[in-house]
C-alpha cells in the first residue's frame, strides 16, 4: 500500500494541486472551504512522500496571505497568480528539496517543471475566464 502511494503521489501531482489552490485563491468567487480542502490535500501529500505532514506550508501559508492582501490591493489580477505560482515553486526547489538527501534536482529540470506547470495554471484560468 505505501508503495502504490509513494508512486500515485509524484511531485508532478502536487504542483497540479498547488495550481488548483492558486486557482481557487484567484478566483472570483472565493471559497473558504474548497480552499482548506486543497490546502490539506497539499499537507497530505508531504505526509503521504516524506513522513512530515504540511511541509509545503513552509511557503504556502505566506503565499495565501500575501494573494489575499494583493485580491484587496490590486485591480485585475491577471499576472499575479503566474508570480506567485513561480514563488512557490521556486520556494519549493529552493527549501524542501534541498531537505532530501540526494534529491536535488538540476536546474533544468526545475525550469522545465515551471515551465509545465505555469502551461497547467494558464489552462486552468483561461478555461475559468472563457465560462
Amino acid at each position: 500500500m505505501d508503495l502504490f502511494l509513494l508512486s500515485f503521489f509524484k511531485q508532478q501531482l502536487f504542483f497540479l494541486i498547488l495550481s488548483a489552490y492558486i486557482f481557487q485563491l484567484y478566483s472570483k468567487n472565493l471559497s473558504l472551504a474548497a480552499l482548506a480542502v486543497t490546502a490539506l490535500l497539499i499537507g497530505l501529500e508531504s505526509f503521504i512522500v516524506s513522513g512530515h505532514f504540511g511541509l509545503q506550508f513552509i511557503y504556502v501559508l505566506p503565499a495565501t496571505l500575501i494573494a489575499l492582501q494583493a485580491r484587496k490591493s490590486f485591480y485585475a489580477p491577471r499576472i499575479q497568480p503566474y508570480i506567485l505560482f513561480v514563488l512557490c515553486m521556486g520556494a519549493h526547489a529552493l527549501l524542501l528539496d534541498r531537505i532530501a538527501p540526494l534529491t536535488a534536482p538540476a536546474f533544468l529540470y526545475t525550469k522545465s517543471q515551471i515551465t509545465v506547470n505555469l502551461l497547467v495554471l494558464w489552462c486552468m484560468i483561461r478555461s475559468l475566464n472563457s465560462k
